[in-house]
């Protein structure tokens, strides 16, 4: 991680939300949520980026079924700033494929799991008698901008098609 991204506590980031996400929010149920929305918008371009992503995308369906329109709103657009902002990074890709080309990103069944794993993987310690847990790559492919395109795609995509237009009242889940 890069020097600028060292005073964020992941695990912190990540109780919060799983907290609200997982229905036992400690504080403002929807802050770290909507934090999430906030930090995409102003980060685009660092290691941290992948988390607000991740975060936004795990907590879709949670900012729809709480109904609060304007956060909706700014969940989309925070996914379209960034979808754009990848998209224009698309071509500094040097990677000969990745995990889901032109396919929906399949996450993990726990997708703030998924985001301790970046983080481990991102702070492990360069010790030559441990052998990593993941490949070296493993972390630079999740923040390539070709997948953190296809992630602020599908989490728009799933958010426009549960929301008429920029506020409306969502439609409801199935299930």
């Amino acid at each position: 991680m890069s020097d600028s991204d060292q005073h964020i506590d992941i695990a912190e980031f990540v109780s919060d939300l799983g907290s609200t996400l997982h229905g036992h929010p400690y504080g403002d149920p929807y802050a770290a949520v909507a934090c999430c929305a906030y930090d995409l918008e102003d980060d685009l371009t660092s290691d941290a980026t992948v988390f607000w992503l991740l975060g936004v995308a795990a907590s879709g369906p949670y900012t729809v079924w709480r109904d609060r329109r304007s956060d909706i709103a700014h969940a989309k657009r925070a996914l379209r700033t960034a979808l754009a902002s990848f998209r224009d990074r698309e071509g500094a890709c040097a990677h000969d494929s990745h995990p889901w080309d032109g396919d929906t990103v399949q996450y993990p069944d726990d997708p703030l799991g998924f985001i301790d794993l970046i983080h481990e993987a991102d702070e492990w310690p360069d010790e030559p008698e441990e052998e990593e847990p993941y490949d070296t790559s493993f972390t630079e492919l999740w923040r390539c901008p070709v997948n953190l395109a296809t992630i602020a795609r599908d989490a728009l995509d799933f958010l426009e098609s549960q929301t008429p237009g920029d506020g409306g009242r969502p439609g409801r889940l199935s299930g």
